[in-house]
């Protein structure tokens, strides 16, 4: 069906801004890619001493939008007495 077709390539062609998510505070983006359409992940490091706020992926979703914003947030030790 045609109208489906045209549905499907509007959503496959969907592209998400990158310059939306490049600056994480205490972290860096690891990527080369340029262009992210739907389905696409991204991977982010923390610096050290951070930790990743969610174990979630962020994707482009066919609204052209990220699931979440990537984010670092401060690692707690936890203390052992003995």
């Amino acid at each position: 069906m045609i109208i489906v077709d045209e549905y499907y390539e509007l959503l496959i062609s969907a592209e998400c801004d990158i310059e939306e998510i490049i600056n994480i505070t205490n972290g860096i983006l690891l990527t080369d890619q340029v262009s992210y359409h739907m389905g696409d992940s991204i991977d982010f490091q923390c610096d050290s001493g951070y930790t990743k706020s969610s174990q979630q992926d962020i994707m482009c979703l066919s609204n052209a939008t990220w699931s979440a914003q990537p984010s670092c947030g401060k690692l707690r030790y936890l203390m052992q007495y003995s």
